[in-house]
């Protein structure tokens, strides 16, 4: 009975404007991809991070630099016939060259590197989020919409039954009260009808800023949700990239308290020049190579409390992975009651909405053959359009928690 009025209140805009242009979910979710500036911040993250590894890197390379100086001093009494020059000009290239900090470096590097690692997980993650963020918004839009079609039916069937009780009134077959009864009822629908239009506004608003869309737009129908395997789902949470990041945190945690227990060991550098001018006597010496050796001997604790404060951020770093890791497989097990509770509503209020349908054309039929009182009618009318109202939150409410159980585990950035 509402199938015609439904169809055509969802094809157009608010207000029966001219139909906007169609948006499905992946499109959605990539122009969101395109869009997102805390996805742009987490990129540069990353790159700030393969900054750090290649500054890491080249402190195990040579380094070469141009220096030259002019000195310019105080004589002795005498000075003029002193062999000491009132000026000393040199230039010259420096090198150094570390040649043993106990591998303090390499350690280093591989720390920047786990820690780039994390990033990009993170990074991943955020991307599933926000998948999340854009079926939220889409499925808003999407309910609303479907609220004011609903509703639109309603108004349009309950204008049919003011025409058809006007008819009876001026037959003598309806009293005025009824009519009333039901002009009533059509403007508190109408109210309501405002109110979902309102809401669609705020809606539109919502999935345009994720999407940075300029205009309205028609989110396409979604699929019908089906039963999801939990096991499966858990088997996936415990490698989703959140949990990765906790993990390759963890290796970068060990490697501080490696790096802090090194600097009880030996450093050895060599520094040398290659003199391009230098001044008497020393101007036939054209280069010098210079090996330095240094042991600590006390540090004052220095040292050993910096072992410490790596180790204990170490020991944080594993409560980190087992809470990414329990949070985890708690999504997924809500997310997964959740939707066999949804599918579960669902079928019920599927059944409920085809016996109000059928319950609301026997209470029309009955009514004109004088079996059943105009409130029955529109009682059966206000039973079918909340019906109607809760079956499609329903299945709202189930594809949302299919999306929760997916990004519970994971899968969104494998499968868009």
């Amino acid at each position: 009975m509402l199938a015609p009025f439904l169809a055509a209140a969802l094809l157009a805009g608010p207000g029966g404007a001219q139909p906007m242009r169609s948006l499905d979910l992946e499109q959605a979710y990539k122009l969101a991809l395109a869009r997102s500036e805390e996805l742009a911040q987490r990129g540069e993250t990353v790159v700030r991070l393969e900054a750090r590894i290649f500054e890491m890197g080249s402190y195990l390379k040579p380094q070469a630099y141009l220096a030259a100086a002019q000195t310019i001093q105080d004589l002795p009494p005498g000075g003029a016939t002193s062999s000491i020059p009132r000026e000393r000009n040199q230039a010259q290239i420096q090198v150094h060259q570390t040649l043993f900090t106990g591998l303090r470096e390499y350690l280093a590097v591989r720390q920047a590197r786990a820690q780039k690692a994390s990033a990009q997980y993170l990074l991943q993650r955020a991307r599933q989020l926000l998948y999340q963020d854009v079926v939220r918004a889409y499925l808003d839009l999407l309910a609303v919409r479907h609220e004011v079609g609903i509703r639109q039916a309603i108004l349009a069937t309950t204008d049919d039954r003011i025409k058809e009780l006007r008819q009876r009134q001026r037959l003598g077959r309806s009293r005025k009260s009824e009519v009333l009864a039901v002009e009533s009822q059509q403007a508190q629908d109408a109210a309501q009808l405002e109110t979902a239009r309102g809401a669609e506004a705020v809606a539109q608003l919502q999935l345009r800023f994720l999407t940075g869309w300029e205009e309205d737009v028609v989110p396409a129908e979604l699929p019908a949700v089906s039963a999801a395997a939990v096991d499966a789902a858990l088997a996936e949470a415990r490698g989703r990239p959140d949990v990765e990041a906790a993990r390759r945190d963890r290796d970068a945690a060990g490697y501080p308290a490696s790096i802090a227990s090194r600097q009880r060991w030996p450093v050895a550098n060599m520094d040398g020049n290659y003199y391009l001018h230098r001044q008497s006597p020393y101007d036939k010496v054209y280069w010098d190579v210079a090996f330095s050796l240094s042991l600590p001997l006390y540090t004052g604790g220095i040292i050993g409390a910096q072992v410490r404060e790596a180790e204990a951020l170490r020991r944080s770093a594993d409560q980190a992975l087992s809470l990414a890791l329990r949070r985890a497989e708690l999504e997924v097990r809500a997310a997964g009651r959740d939707l066999d509770s949804a599918l579960t509503i669902v079928a019920a209020l599927e059944k409920a909405a085809k016996l109000a349908a059928d319950n609301a054309q026997a209470q029309s039929d009955d009514y004109r053959s004088g079996l059943v009182t105009n409130l029955d009618v529109l009682g059966s009318l206000s039973a079918l359009q909340q019906t109607r109202l809760k079956l499609d939150a329903a299945r709202i409410g189930a594809f949302w928690s299919r999306t929760q159980l997916d990004v519970a585990a994971g899968l969104p950035g494998a499968r868009l």
